[in-house]
């Protein structure tokens, strides 16, 4: 007999249509909107991660964003990093 696997992904955060309809559409997941639900699985967000939010997570969850990603997704952070790394 087959394992079902549920996962459960929390978008409200996102002002992409595309993710929402990947995630309920092609991947069958189930979608839940409250965002102080401590019951998810894949958290989806446009929006900066706090230390909180990530200290709050279980071992099982994922987020897509983490503290300070800003210096890598910005061209000019990105640029200040590369020559601090260089000396």
């Amino acid at each position: 007999m087959p394992i079902l696997l549920v996962f459960i992904h929390v978008i409200t955060d996102t002002q992409y249509s595309v993710v929402k309809k990947v995630v309920k559409g092609m991947l069958g997941i189930k979608v839940i909107r409250e965002t102080g639900s401590e019951n998810w699985d894949l958290y989806w967000t446009d929006n900066a991660v706090t230390a909180e939010q990530l200290g709050k997570m279980k071992a099982y969850q994922k987020i897509n964003h983490f503290p300070g990603m800003y210096t890598l997704s910005r061209k000019n952070y990105l640029a200040r990093n590369l020559i601090k790394m260089e000396k």
